[in-house]
């Protein structure tokens, strides 16, 4: 199954003397909040650096963009993480889907005032025959 995880992302990590930290990389990564999805984390106890593989180039896309500050909670505070490309075929794809989503959540459209209220026209009473 290895051979499925064909995008690859280096994740360096800040300071820390963290047990388990390979767990929390899995949980952290795969973890919808962080944008992510299936993946497979290798990574040596004591390691300034971590490698990811994700079979989807979306999950990707989404992690690397610039709308996630990843950070990972610890019992003694916050490790700051930053992801980037690990292989140079993977790029080229990457930067074009980069490229054509939008760079912050506020880059949406702002739809609040798209359905303002119209009034509905009065009716007039029926008349009884």
């Amino acid at each position: 199954m290895a051979g499925a995880y064909s995008y690859a992302l280096l994740v360096e990590l800040g300071e820390n003397n963290t047990a388990k930290l390979k767990n929390k990389l899995v949980k952290y990564f795969q973890s919808k909040k962080s944008g992510g999805g299936e993946c497979e984390v290798e990574y040596e106890n004591g390691s300034r650096t971590a490698t990811l593989s994700y079979c989807s180039l979306n999950v990707v896309v989404i992690i690397l963009s610039d709308i996630w500050a990843h950070q990972i909670s610890l019992d003694k505070g916050v490790l700051k993480v930053t992801v980037r490309l690990l292989k140079d075929e993977s790029k080229t794809q990457v930067s074009r889907r980069l490229q054509s989503r939008p760079s912050h959540p506020t880059s949406v459209p702002d739809l609040t005032n798209s359905h303002k209220h119209t009034p509905k026209p009065s009716r007039k009473p029926s008349q009884k025959r």
